[in-house]
């Protein structure tokens, strides 16, 4: 098991990467937050989609409503 672990490259999709993650509402807290390189490049994915789209709402005149 831990020879699995030791060939895993840092870019690996399965490999498990942490980072500190400013907390909302306060100046100095963090808090730590780990997931696989696939799950944080879909949070990317999604947040570029998301904002693209924004922008395209904006450019466009859309108003968004429910």
């Amino acid at each position: 098991m831990s020879q699995e672990k030791a060939n895993l490259d840092r870019n690996d999709p399965d490999a498990i990467r942490c980072k500190r993650l400013q907390v909302t509402g306060s100046l100095v807290r963090k808090t730590r937050v780990c997931k696989t390189n696939a799950e944080w490049k879909a949070i990317v994915d999604y947040q570029n989609r998301e904002a693209a789209d924004l922008v395209e709402r904006n450019r466009s005149g859309t108003v968004m409503g429910n």
